[in-house]
């Protein structure tokens, strides 16, 4: 994954992310996910 070059081939992207609580162990994320649209209510930002 290079970033650099992604934002390159695809300069409309954006990345961004925030920590979901304080403490969190990101050690224990198991991959990446991106943004492809915003969720209206915030209920709906949930992933399984």
């Amino acid at each position: 994954f290079n970033r650099k070059k992604l934002l390159q081939q695809y300069f409309q992207l954006n990345f961004y992310y925030q920590d979901p609580h304080a403490n969190f162990d990101r050690s224990k994320v198991k991959g990446k996910v991106f943004m492809l649209f915003k969720a209206r209510e915030k209920i709906h930002e949930k992933a399984l």
